[in-house]
């Protein structure tokens, strides 16, 4: 199965130059050995997480009221952003789950990956055809 994911791009970059060969998830999706992760870097307004705050009363404040320090966007509007068009394309070598292994939380994996190409977005999956990946 191939798994479509957007990267943040200090992950993405550590990545792309083979320091990091593992990817933390949520587990929203049955991850499995031998799956392929299209990594699509995708950069968000703001590096960091957003600082929420609202200007109301505290004891006033509903969902509608509290915004972003940075972005202005309010808790419930989705986190605007952009491809970059870079991808990698990673085979799933190992996937670690809650209860294997002590401090790893409920609801999120870690992804033993091994790079199988590197590209810009429509020519990566091009060259795995090619190569027989997929």
């Amino acid at each position: 199965m191939i798994h479509e994911l957007k990267a943040w791009p200090s992950a993405f970059q550590a990545a792309w130059d083979g320091t990091k060969s593992f990817e933390l998830r949520r587990e929203d999706r049955d991850f499995r050995v031998a799956d392929q992760l299209r990594l699509r870097e995708w950069t968000p307004p703001h590096e960091d997480p957003c600082k929420w705050r609202s200007d109301t009363d505290e004891q006033q404040t509903t969902r509608a009221d509290i915004f972003c320090t940075k972005c202005r966007r309010n808790i419930d509007a989705p986190l605007l952003g952009s491809y970059t068009g870079r991808v990698i394309l990673a085979e799933v070598t190992h996937v670690l789950k809650p209860g294997t292994f002590p401090g790893l939380e409920t609801g999120f994996v870690v992804l033993g990956i091994r790079i199988q190409g590197r590209n810009h977005d429509r020519t990566a999956t091009e060259q795995l055809r090619l190569n027989g990946v997929l």
